[in-house]
């Protein structure tokens, strides 16, 4: 059987094998790296993807509960994260969006998209909804969240946030001003329905809002089949800049912007996995950073070199903000 690339059906592929690194089973699948498009595509084909979203896959943990800060902090927080995700012109909101940390950076990149506490928004592949418990607290009023993988021993009792356990397409005849994607794209084998669907649920003025790592960045070229975006075998297909123009303009859709949102993760979960240390290993600097093999100097370093490489257009994950092509 001819290999083909997942995007362009270019038979030009460069195959290697990439380990299944996170949860640490270490079985072997083989990829593809296109040399027209430049897309990665998971070759292997699986038949049951559940076993690789475990109960203890880190999107359906809930996060720990904070602690009560008391009546000003929490409103001041919400004032502020008010402000950044729907670019208020509330001047303390404002100011305090400004001196805020890399914490609220998706915040940052949600207010860019021009909704409001009243939009209709849809989260794909919400795992446990824990940014749409905070847009719920914030004031968003019409909150949805849907994944495939959640475990159906997870409860979820809220009206608002909503989340259930399904699939894009069983939300047919409803309609959202804006669809969220955090990493998820990457996880869907036809990448092209996934977005046909998404396109057909928009409001009138409606927009898609796509985070994912991207291939044509300097830590694939550095790490190659290390490189933790990769993610055995959850993700199917890793995009490049011109594999994602190329299936948005086929589903009748247009890249408006474009935001690169790399993090210091690209260098030490990469590292780790070329040092054979899964992300879940007690040793891992997720789990313990005391025990990791980094100094605080060398994660003080690698933060500093994803904004250099966000700004120059080379980190290794991008969020696209989406449209219809009227």
């Amino acid at each position: 059987m001819v290999k083909r690339c997942g995007i362009c059906r270019d038979k030009g592929l460069n195959t290697f094998l990439v380990r299944e690194m996170q949860i640490g089973l270490r079985e072997t699948f083989e990829y593809g790296f296109c040399d027209r498009c430049e897309a990665i595509t998971r070759l292997s084909k699986i038949n049951d993807m559940t076993r690789y979203y475990p109960e203890n896959y880190y999107a359906f943990a809930k996060g720990a509960e904070q602690p009560l800060a008391g009546f000003a902090r929490s409103y001041l927080r919400n004032r502020r994260d008010r402000a950044l995700l729907t670019m208020s012109t509330d001047p303390i909101g404002r100011i305090l969006g400004r001196t805020s940390q890399e914490t609220t950076s998706v915040y940052r990149i949600l207010g860019k998209c021009q909704i409001n506490l009243s939009s209709n928004i849809l989260d794909v592949g919400c795992g446990s909804g824990h940014l749409l418990r905070r847009m719920a607290e914030v004031g968003f009023k019409n909150l949805l969240g849907i994944d495939l993988f959640i475990p159906e021993t997870t409860s979820f009792n809220s009206r608002n946030p909503k989340i259930v356990r399904g699939a894009l397409s069983h939300l047919r005849g409803r309609t959202f001003d804006l669809i969220m994607m955090h990493h998820c794209l990457e996880h869907n084998e036809d990448p092209f329905n996934e977005l046909r669907l998404a396109r057909e649920l928009l409001s009138r003025n409606g927009s898609i809002l796509v985070r994912q790592p991207v291939s044509d960045s300097e830590a694939f070229r550095k790490y190659g089949s290390n490189w933790f975006q990769l993610d055995a075998p959850r993700h199917a297909v890793v995009h490049s800049l011109t594999s994602m123009k190329l299936i948005v303009q086929q589903c009748g859709l247009t890249i408006k912007d474009t935001v690169w949102d790399s993090t210091d993760q690209q260098f030490w979960a990469s590292e780790q996995y070329a040092g054979d240390v899964p992300m879940y290993d007690k040793h891992s600097y997720l789990r313990n950073p005391e025990c990791s093999l980094f100094t605080p100097n060398q994660i003080l370093e690698w933060k500093r070199e994803a904004t250099r490489m966000n700004k120059n257009r080379v980190g290794d994950q991008v969020a696209f903000y989406i449209e219809r092509d009227e």
